[in-house]
């Protein structure tokens, strides 16, 4: 059953992430019943540094709001179609691009080039030797990696609790120590936080880049 569930999974994130691109936006704010870019958000006050990557930038808006922020990040997405919204938004917003269509398992960067980086609700990013080493590979030393991946409402009870139970299903509820372990194995120092207000909250990994072990399965960090 297990089994089952993963590849539906994968089969329903692939199709939202590309041929139902155009409507995440609407789909999140929705499910989350608002709070899904104050969730993003998040991440922001983590960063450190000049050079900030972000990982999977989707629909863009967390670019717009680290351009807000006063941080002008570049970003990495494997799907064209989530390129493109976000290569819209940026432009009719008057700002530059730095996107780039790569998979988080080989970023065009030479090695240590990032301050940061940021990913918001990673798709099983984190269960990848090859990608964490990747990510390693990007980051200077002292760096960091800043991912908020679960969000949760507190309210109203019964709804809030029937998409909490969504959530769960879908990986993006709290799974406390389970995608930090793989970045403590890396050998990076991690801290998981909680954020958020009387309505919902969101966790906050800051896992910050402590001369990682090489994982197998990718190039060395």
């Amino acid at each position: 059953m297990n089994s089952l569930r993963l590849r539906f999974l994968r089969w329903a994130f692939y199709h939202f992430y590309n041929s139902f691109a155009f409507t995440y936006d609407f789909v999140s704010a929705v499910i989350s019943l608002g709070h899904w870019r104050s969730w993003c958000d998040a991440a922001i006050p983590h960063l450190r540094g000049a050079r900030v990557l972000e990982i999977a930038f989707g629909t863009g808006s967390l670019q717009l709001d680290m351009r807000a922020a006063n941080i002008e990040p570049f970003g990495a997405d494997l799907s064209l179609e989530m390129a493109r919204i976000t290569a819209g938004k940026l432009r009719r917003a008057g700002h530059r691009l730095r996107l780039a269509r790569a998979s988080v398992l080989a970023l065009p960067y030479p090695a240590g080039t990032f301050d940061s980086l940021v990913l918001t609700f990673p798709p099983n990013f984190l269960q990848s030797p090859q990608a964490i080493t990747e990510m390693a590979r990007v980051l200077a030393p002292g760096g960091r990696i800043v991912i908020v991946d679960a969000g949760w409402l507190d309210g109203p009870p019964a709804l809030g609790a029937l998409i909490n139970l969504a959530f769960r299903f879908t990986g993006t509820s709290d799974i406390g120590d389970e995608r930090a372990r793989p970045l403590r194995q890396a050998g990076f120092d991690v801290q998981v936080l909680r954020t958020g207000d009387a309505r919902s909250h969101a966790q906050v990994l800051i896992a910050t880049k402590n001369n990682p072990i090489p994982l197998k399965g990718g190039n060395d960090a």
